[in-house]
């Protein structure tokens, strides 16, 4: 088999356009705002949260280079949508902690998934290398049950997500939206 470097770049995009039109129609059917910077914190958040490392509101304004009322003003539309919490330092009252919430944790566990699957389906060497080691990584983040971009979902799907996340409930992030049996 010949690996061409045209063939890393067509399939890179490949799952990235995939990516990208799953996340159009998120934003389109489960009724939630799209913005690049809410989406920037969101990732930024949970990355640090990964590294056990703390994020201030300060911080992100400089690193945004945004005023501090704008990224107040982003940072309670994700709390109230259910993503991020903010909690108060104990040894100084004046400084708030953003951590992500479990509902925000979970859907980047989700996405990670969605995004290797489509990965492996895209490319035979990556199924090659990764194929049996995924199973085990789906298995232990219980993401078996999850497709990748190329399965398209329908708009129940992106209402039930919508009423899940206004609820704080995210019971389809447990397997998939099919009841259990038995």
């Amino acid at each position: 088999m010949k690996i061409d470097y045209a063939d890393f770049v067509k399939q890179g995009h490949t799952v990235h356009v995939q990516f990208q039109k799953e996340i159009l129609n998120f934003y389109k059917n489960a009724n939630v705002k799209q913005d690049s910077v809410t989406e920037f914190i969101n990732k930024y958040v949970y990355v640090e949260y990964l590294n056990d490392r703390q994020v201030t509101m300060s911080e992100l304004s400089e690193l945004l280079n945004e005023t501090d009322n704008t990224i107040r003003k982003k940072i309670k539309y994700l709390i109230k949508a259910g993503l991020i919490q903010k909690i108060r330092l104990a040894n100084d009252a004046r400084v708030y902690i953003l951590k992500p919430t479990k509902v925000l944790i979970r859907m980047y566990e989700i996405q990670a998934s969605r995004m290797l699957k489509t990965l492996i389906e895209t490319s035979p060497v990556l199924k090659t290398f990764f194929g049996s080691w995924s199973k085990g990584f789906y298995a232990a983040y219980k993401t078996t049950g999850i497709p990748s971009y190329f399965n398209k979902y329908n708009k129940e799907h992106y209402d039930l997500i919508a009423k899940q996340m206004s609820d704080g409930k995210m019971e389809y992030l447990e397997t998939n939206t099919r009841k259990k049996l038995g």
